[in-house]
C-alpha cells in the first residue's frame, strides 16, 4: 500500500501514521498539513542525501575515484564537460561501490525516530540507473518513460530538475515510497534537451529487446552517456565499435612500448564523428604514427598493412584522413597542446641546478637592502656565467659540466679535472666513485662524498633542498643509498634513505621510491604502506604506488583476492608493466637522470627496476 493509500485509510482520531504521536486530524489530516508535511519530508530527504557527500569520499575512496578517472574520465569529459566528475562519482558510489551507499542508508534510517521518514529512507537502497524520456510536464510533475524497460515513472520538476517534453534525463534515481512509481534524482543528472531520436533508437538496439534496464546498464554503464553526449557542442554517438578500436590501438601501443595520447584521443573522436569503424582503422592510425615519427618502428606501408591484415591503399587513405582531422583540430586549438606532466628521478642534478648555482654565487656576497633590489640583481645576473675565484669553485663548475655532458668520455674528463682541482668536492668524489669498477672502492668514495658534503650542509633551512649548496650533500647520501640498494644491502640502504627523508621531507629526489623498494624487499609491509600514505597524492598520475601495493600483496600471498585486486588497479594505472612481470627481463639500472610521464613505457621500466628486486 502506498503512503497516499495509507493516509486515506486512517480515521480522523487514529494516531497519525507519520509517527508524530498526534491524532491524524491534528497532524496530517488536512490538505494544508499534508503539504506542510510533504515539504518537511523533502527537506529531511535532502539532508539525508547531502549527508552522504559530507562523509564521502574518504581518502581510500579518492584513490578509487582516481582510478575511474583514468579509466573513462577523458571520454566523459569530451562528451559531458564539467559534468564528467559528478558522473564518475555517481558511477562509483551508486554502481561500483553501492554497498557503501546502502550501508549509509541503513544507518540513516536506523537513527530516524519518525516511522514514515524511516520507511522512505529505507527505500533508497540500490538506486536505479535510468535513461528517461520526458513524455510530458504538468503541475510541476513530469511523466517520464524509461527508454530500456519502457516503465513509466513520475518525477517532480523543480529548481533542481528542469525538463520539457522530448528531453532525456540520465542518472541515478531513488524510489519515493510516498507514491507508487514516483522517483527522486539522487545526485547529478545529464539533461539532453530535445534528444536525438536516432540516439534513442540506438540505445534500444543495444538493449536488444531486454527490459531489465538495471541489468543492461550494469553491463554497459556508459552506453547512455555516450549516446547522449554533447562533445564540442554537437551530438556524438559513440558506439562499442569505436571504443573497441581505440582499445586495440592502445593495446598495440602497449605491446610495442609506444605512447601517443594525442593520437589516441584524436583517433577516438575521428571515429566517433565518422560513425563507423573501417577494417583498416587501427592500421591506418599506426601508419600515421610511423609517418609523424611518433612510432619509431621503421615499418613500411606494406608491412604495416600486412601486420593487421589490411589493404595498403586503404591504410594509407585512412592515415591521410586522420592526419587532416588532427591538423584541423590543431588549427582550432588556440591554447595549443597541453604540456605533458612529468616527474624527475635520478641521482644526477637536474639541468637547472647549475644555473641556480651560478646565480647563487653571484648573489651570495651582495648587499641587498630589500626585495625590489634583489629582483633587479636576479634579472641582471640571470643567465650570466659565474667566474670562479678559487680552485674549489672551479672544481664545482667542472663537476656540473660533467653531469651535463652527453658523451661518456667528456663526463669522465670533466670529472677528473674536478677531482684534481678539489679532492674534497662532494660531486667530484661521486663522479670518481662512478668511474671505478671496484665495488668496495666505489662505496668508500661515496661515503667520503657524503662526509665532505656534510661539512657544507646548512640544516636550519626551512626547505633544505631550496638552498643550492645543500644539494651536493643530499645528492651524495642518495647516491650512496642507491649503490647499497643496487648491491641488495637493503638494511643499510634503507637507513640512508630514511635519514635522507628526515633531512629533506619534501623529497625532491624521489628517495621514497627506492626506500619503498628496500622496505618491500625486507618484508616490512606496514612501514611501506605508511610511507605510501605519507607521500601519495590521490589526484596525481603516478602508477608507482599502485605497483608497490601489488608487490606487497604478492609477497604476503601470491594467489589471494587482495593480490588480484591490487594487480588490476596497478595494471589500469600502467599496463606497460605487465610484460615485465610476465617476461622478467633484466632491469635497467636506477637512472642517473630521467623525466617520467605517467602511464608510459619509461615509467614502466622504472617500476620494474624498483619492484623487480622485491619479487
Amino acid at each position: 500500500m502506498s503512503r497516499r493509500e495509507t493516509m486515506a485509510a486512517v480515521r480522523r482520531n487514529d494516531p497519525c501514521p507519520c509517527g508524530s504521536g498526534l491524532k491524524f486530524k491534528k497532524c496530517c489530516g488536512s490538505d494544508a498539513d499534508r503539504a506542510r508535511l510533504e515539504q518537511e519530508m523533502d527537506r529531511e530527504i535532502g539532508r539525508a542525501v547531502s549527508g552522504f557527500f559530507e562523509e564521502h569520499p574518504t581518502p581510500s575512496e579518492m584513490q578509487a575515484l582516481s582510478e575511474r578517472r583514468r579509466e573513462y574520465g577523458a571520454e566523459l569529459e569530451q562528451l559531458h564537460g564539467e559534468e564528467a566528475a559528478a558522473i564518475i562519482g555517481d558511477l562509483y558510489f551508486f554502481r561500483d561501490s553501492v554497498e557503501t551507499w546502502n550501508a549509509y542508508v541503513q544507518r540513516k534510517a536506523g537513527r530516524e525516530n519518525r516511522e514514515a521518514l524511516r520507511d522512505i529512507i529505507r527505500g533508497f537502497e540500490d538506486p536505479l540507473f535510468l535513461a528517461l524520456l520526458v513524455a510530458g510536464v504538468s503541475d510541476g510533475q513530469a511523466r517520464v518513460h524509461d527508454l530500456v524497460s519502457a516503465e513509466n515513472y513520475g518525477l517532480r520538476i523543480d529548481g533542481t530538475v528542469r525538463a520539457s517534453a522530448g528531453d532525456v534525463l540520465i542518472g541515478f534515481f531513488l524510489r519515493d515510497a510516498r507514491e507508487d512509481g514516483r522517483i527522486l534524482p539522487l545526485n547529478s543528472l545529464v539533461h539532453a534537451e530535445g534528444a536525438d531520436a536516432g540516439a534513442m533508437r540506438k540505445l534500444k538496439e543495444q538493449a536488444d529487446g531486454r527490459t531489465d534496464s538495471q541489468a543492461f546498464f550494469a553491463e554497459h554503464p556508459l552506453a547512455a552517456y555516450r549516446l547522449f553526449g554533447q562533445g564540442e557542442g554537437q551530438p556524438v554517438a559513440v558506439t562499442d565499435d569505436v571504443t573497441d578500436a581505440s582499445d586495440r590501438l592502445e593495446r598495440f601501443m602497449i605491446d610495442h612500448d609506444l605512447k601517443d595520447d594525442r593520437l589516441l584521443e584524436a583517433f577516438f573522436h575521428f571515429l566517433g564523428q565518422a560513425g563507423s569503424v573501417p577494417e583498416e582503422a587501427v592500421a591506418g592510425a599506426v601508419w600515421h604514427g610511423i609517418g609523424t615519427g611518433s612510432f619509431g618502428l621503421g615499418w613500411t606501408l606494406a608491412g604495416t598493412a600486412e601486420a593487421f591484415g589490411a589493404d595498403p591503399e586503404s591504410v594509407s587513405a585512412f592515415a591521410e584522413s586522420l592526419s587532416a582531422f588532427i591538423a584541423r583540430a590543431e588549427e582550432l586549438d588556440e591554447d595549443g597542446p597541453e604540456p605533458v606532466y612529468a616527474f624527475g628521478v635520478g641521482t644526477d642534478p637536474i639541468a637547472t641546478e647549475f644555473e641556480n648555482w651560478n646565480l647563487f654565487m653571484h648573489l651570495k656576497e651582495a648587499e641587498v637592502p630589500d626585495e625590489k633590489a634583489l629582483r633587479r640583481l636576479m634579472e641582471a645576473y640571470d643567465g650570466q656565467p659565474y667566474m670562479p675565484k678559487s680552485a674549489a669553485e672551479e672544481a664545482q663548475i667542472r663537476a656540473y659540466e660533467a653531469y651535463l655532458a652527453k658523451e661518456a668520455d667528456v663526463r669522465s674528463e670533466k670529472a677528473r679535472e674536478a677531482l684534481a682541482l678539489d679532492p674534497t668536492n662532494p660531486d667530484a668524489l661521486l663522479l670518481a666513485g662512478e668511474g671505478t669498477e671496484d665495488e668496495e672502492e666505489r662505496t668508500e668514495l661515496f661515503r667520503k662524498a657524503a662526509a665532505s658534503g656534510k661539512e657544507l650542509f646548512e640544516p636550519g633551512m626551512e626547505v633544505p633542498w631550496g638552498y643550492v649548496p645543500n644539494r651536493s650533500y643530499l645528492r651524495a647520501r642518495f647516491r650512496l643509498a642507491v649503490h647499497l640498494w643496487d648491491q641488495n644491502r637493503m638494511e643499510e640502504a634503507f637507513e640512508e634513505l630514511y635519514a635522507l627523508l628526515r633531512l629533506n621531507p619534501g623529497d625532491h629526489q624521489g628517495a621514497r621510491y627506492v626506500a619503498l623498494s628496500a622496505l618491500l624487499s625486507l618484508g616490512r609491509f606496514d612501514e611501506a604502506e605508511s610511507l605510501i600514505a605519507h607521500y601519495e597524492e590521490p589526484e596525481a598520475d603516478n602508477a608507482l604506488y599502485a605497483w608497490f601495493r601489488w608487490a606487497a600483496e604478492r609477497r604476503k600471498s601470491l594467489l589471494s583476492p587482495g593480490t588480484e585486486a591490487a594487480y588490476r588497479i596497478a595494471e589500469d594505472q600502467n599496463p606497460y608493466v605487465v610484460k615485465y612481470i610476465r617476461d622478467r627481463p633484466e632491469a635497467d639500472p636506477y637512472p642517473k637522470s630521467a623525466a617520467i610521464s605517467p602511464r608510459s613505457p619509461e615509467e614502466a621500466r622504472l617500476i620494474w627496476t624498483l619492484i623487480g628486486k622485491t619479487l
